[in-house]
């Protein structure tokens, strides 16, 4: 009657509930598989706010909790339902930019809004569901690599949902001409094919710039302690370090160290221009590629640097020097540079021009994989560093 009372509950997940519970079931015993299936009805179940709910149930919670703030608002003084509001909608665990603490006009603009509502409990939806996902180990090479099916497939039905919206909206402008949205979608970078090509051309000019100064290029990659891994990559066992790190948490870790190394850096004078790339391991944990060109007296101190606050942390664990942080030279004698890199662009773009990624799969699939993780986990993939801003080149 319990378990049933949950699976019932959660039908979305129940699969992969009942199987995380048979395991914990056969591994330790039926006491701390209840305890543990207690403890997803808690993460699945915010306040009165079920996340494995259909989308129209969640519009319809959405629109309670703005009528409600809108109630607040109209009976209250600003500052009160400021305050108010704040905490009703922080009790659900919604991510709340710093300006809704500073700026009580703006919060309560937002909180009144039914859309700022949907959009924020649909990306907390989609940011849970693959976190517990992960953590049950259904997001692996041996399983579903980077992102679950579920994940994916709910990504593919919301592109066609977006996409009818867009053919079905039109616009004019002030000389008469008329537009749907998609069509002006399709000449931005929400287009695959834009956003790659963008990518390229803009490493190329670093190439260029590079081939002028006479600049060495390296590759690096930058990856996560051994915590922070939920899968073993060679049996897809759990790993026996891991922590509990969820990809957001693991992208926050690379963030800081990279933030540590830049301002090492600039200590040193050394300023690399070039880009970097977010991918996921097979189980869904981030990890960085960067691609930096830098003057060649610079390039060692410059490795130097990366590599110890790339190892500062669990540094002397087995594997580390190894794998925690690469660093390639790149011969633009003999190839491009922007030709080395395209591969991982396109693999986390849409799998173009490339046929498997380094795990076998099509090219396509593992695109789609990828955007979904990068959607779930609401994380950057590229980053430009150094160099002029893009926006001249877009508006061009």
């Amino acid at each position: 009657t319990f378990r049933k009372k949950i699976f019932d509950k959660f039908e979305l997940l129940s699969s992969c509930l009942a199987k995380e519970y048979l395991e914990f079931a056969r591994q330790q015993s039926y006491v701390e598989a209840n305890r543990r299936l207690s403890e997803r009805s808690n993460q699945l179940q915010i306040e009165d706010l079920n996340l494995t709910k259909s989308d129209e149930d969640l519009k319809q919670f959405a629109r309670h909790q703005s009528l409600k703030c809108l109630h607040i608002k109209s009976t209250s003084v600003e500052h009160i339902a400021h305050q108010a509001c704040l905490k009703h909608a922080q009790s659900y665990q919604l991510d709340l930019p710093k300006r809704f603490n500073d700026d009580a006009s703006y919060c309560l603009n937002r909180l009144v809004d039914q859309l700022w509502w949907s959009r924020s409990i649909r990306k907390l939806r989609n940011r849970k569901l693959s976190e517990i996902e992960r953590d049950i180990g259904i997001v692996s090479k041996f399983k579903s690599a980077y992102s679950s099916k579920r994940s994916t497939q709910q990504r593919r039905v919301n592109k066609l949902k977006q996409r009818s919206f867009l053919e079905n909206t039109h616009i004019q402008n002030h000389t008469g001409e008329k537009f749907s949205l998609a069509e002006l979608s399709d000449k931005s970078t929400s287009n695959p094919e834009i956003r790659r090509a963008e990518l390229m051309t803009r490493i190329s000019g670093f190439e260029k710039v590079a081939t002028v100064s006479e600049h060495s290029c390296y590759f690096h990659t930058l990856t996560t302690p051994s915590r922070m891994h939920r899968s073993l990559s060679k049996t897809n066992r759990r790993n026996p370090k891991f922590d509990g790190t969820t990809p957001r948490e693991a992208q926050n870790y690379l963030r800081m160290v990279w933030a540590r190394i830049r301002a090492a850096l600039a200590r040193s004078k050394i300023s690399p221009y070039g880009f970097r790339i977010s991918e996921p391991h097979h189980d869904g944990t981030p990890h960085w590629h960067f691609m930096l060109f830098i003057p060649k007296s610079k390039a060692n101190e410059m490795n130097s640097i990366m590599r110890k606050y790339a190892l500062a942390e669990d540094g002397d664990e087995t594997g580390a020097k190894k794998f925690r942080f690469k660093a390639i030279e790149i011969d633009m004698d003999k190839g491009s540079a922007a030709g080395y890199i395209a591969k991982y662009i396109s693999k986390s773009i849409d799998g173009k021009h490339i046929d498997e990624d380094l795990l076998g799969s099509p090219a396509n699939e593992a695109a789609e994989r990828i955007e979904a993780w990068s959607r779930d986990h609401s994380l950057r993939q590229f980053q430009q560093i150094g160099g002029a801003p893009v926006t001249v080149w877009r508006e061009l």
